[in-house]
């Protein structure tokens, strides 16, 4: 871990259990926009070793015009520079640590513990804010507007789905509400969908703003015969089992559509 640089009352500090953490948080201060009439939001980013991507994010909500904005990253105690990179940028983020985690859902848990916002986003390391993605007026809950690239190589909108079948928009577009709900460590990669049902919500209203979320090839996405199962797990205790049926039917076809495609050389890898 690097040494502690300067006295910078929101630099870096090695607590009592060993890990370090910095902010505005740590010194007594709270995120206050200038405007009332504007939620306080609060972005979360969590990361581990992700050195090579985390400045990217980080810049990307600094970057933000939106004046009410709180930001917490959480870091997996990362070991290839990540916590310089957080250090270089201590007094405009609100909360950070770099402590172990039992994964990436209980470091999401571990930043709303921190959470002060009316609502919350999370942007992972990787993904990032392409123009001023954060809605001028926020209404929450609302989507904002997600690319990502296809099993071709090209950047697309993310496509809304239905609610019945997994998470119906990209996690990274859904601005939450703060109500004290936590993610179900019970489930190691749909966690997801069933945060955003335990928040009652089915179809939700897109925020409009001139930019849009980049997200990267997510976790759940290495690790799909998990993930799958989760989800199916998930639709079968909220929903009548004919979801689960149509779920796994869709699940068969995407794979033989992708190993099609793979076999006749139009797409090299499953993407």
């Amino acid at each position: 871990m690097s040494e502690q640089a300067g006295h910078n009352t929101t630099g870096p500090k090695e607590t009592a259990r060993g890990r370090m953490e910095g902010g505005t948080q740590t010194s007594g201060s709270l995120s206050q926009g200038p405007s009332p009439r504007q939620p306080l939001l609060s972005v979360i980013t969590v990361v581990r070793n992700g050195g090579d991507v985390i400045e990217k994010t980080i810049r990307s909500v600094l970057e933000q015009n939106y004046p009410n904005i709180e930001y917490i990253v959480i870091d997996g105690a990362s070991t290839d520079g990540t916590v310089d990179i957080i250090r270089k940028y201590a007094d405009r983020i609100s909360y950070w640590v770099s402590k172990p985690d039992k994964g990436i859902y209980d470091a999401m848990n571990k930043a709303l513990d921190h959470v002060h916002g009316d609502g919350h986003l999370f942007l992972n390391a990787g993904d990032y804010f392409v123009g001023q993605s954060i809605p001028e007026m926020p209404v929450l809950p609302c989507y904002i507007r997600v690319f990502k690239k296809n099993i071709f190589g090209s950047v697309r909108p993310y496509r809304q789905k239905n609610y019945h079948l997994g998470l119906p928009y990209c996690h990274q577009g859904v601005l939450f509400e703060t109500r004290g709900i936590r993610y179900d460590l019970a489930y190691r990669v749909a966690a997801d969908y069933n945060y955003y049902l335990d928040h009652g919500y089915r179809d939700l209203s897109f925020c409009r703003s001139s930019g849009h979320v980049y997200h990267d090839v997510g976790h759940s996405k290495r690790h799909a015969t998990i993930r799958d199962a989760e989800i199916a797990e998930i639709i079968g205790k909220r929903f009548p089992k004919l979801w689960v049926i149509l779920f796994r039917i869709i699940v068969l076809s995407k794979k033989v559509l992708k190993a099609i495609l793979k076999y006749t050389g139009i797409v090299h890898s499953p993407g």
